[in-house]
């Protein structure tokens, strides 16, 4: 029989088993177990669908286990190479990281050389140019008091000469103090070796490596609960573990 006329007849049967499955589901609220003839009909009902399970099961595997043997042999035609793809992908994308992080903190370093000198000629420049503005107060004081004196001695052309070269002393070292407090120097660009490539592109993933269990704070530790059910399963009642419920349920199979 060819296998696509095979399958149809299959999933018409598994179609069949589906009311009479759905008539026993939707009785479930309404029955109660609370007389020997409904725990007689209870026994009687798992048993009838634990055979319908198989059947449905069985029909299933004839179906399913051609696809999966067809998967199981595509993925294993396929996924060696894409292994090895991925596995060169990995490594020459490692490596490339590990590289633009070099050259990260090289550039980082270059970067806070060039700042670092910024600032230095930045100091330099603006220390120079105060210490002028305070030599053209000085020399403006100077004057001030040349002038002063001048007028004392009835020379008034000689101190209006002296004021007015005061001023413009003053005018100069004014001038002098707002320039070096916007003096500013330039940092040079540090630029990257690692270009971009166009269609290439990289997201960093910050992960975690356990260096030291003990050191763990609570909230982060998760009970080992397959090994507390296989110790549990094991001693059964003579199970015992600080912060576990011990505990069992009974469950019907078959003789």
């Amino acid at each position: 029989m060819a296998p696509i006329i095979r399958e149809a007849e299959e999933i018409e049967e598994a179609r069949a088993l589906m009311p009479q499955v759905m008539r026993i589901y939707n009785t479930l609220d309404s029955f109660r177990v609370n007389s020997p003839a409904t725990w007689l009909e209870a026994g009687d009902k798992i048993k009838s669908v634990k055979e319908k399970v198989k059947e449905i099961k069985r029909i299933r595997s004839s179906i399913l286990d051609p696809i999966n043997t067809a998967k199981e042999n595509t993925m294993a035609f396929f996924t060696p190479a894409i292994e090895k793809c991925e596995t060169i992908i990995d490594t020459i994308g490692k490596r490339m990281a590990d590289w633009r992080l070099e050259q990260e903190e090289k550039e980082r370093r270059a970067r806070e050389k060039e700042e670092a000198e910024a600032r230095e000629k930045e100091r330099i420049e603006k220390e120079r140019l105060r210490k002028e503005a305070a030599e053209k107060e000085k020399e403006a004081r100077e004057a001030e008091e040349k002038a002063l004196a001048a007028q004392d001695k009835g020379r008034n052309q000689t101190a209006q000469i002296l004021v007015e070269k005061a001023q413009e002393l003053k005018g100069e070292s004014k001038e002098l103090k707002q320039e070096a407090q916007e003096f500013e120097v330039e940092v040079k660009e540090v630029k990257s070796k690692a270009e971009k490539i166009e269609g290439l592109h990289f997201r960093r993933y910050w992960k975690a490596r356990i260096i030291n269990a003990n050191k763990l704070p609570r909230e982060f530790l998760k009970p080992d609960e397959v090994a507390i059910n296989d110790y549990v399963s094991k001693n059964k009642d003579k199970a015992s573990i600080p912060g576990v419920e011990v505990y069992f349920e009974d469950k019907p199979i078959n003789a």
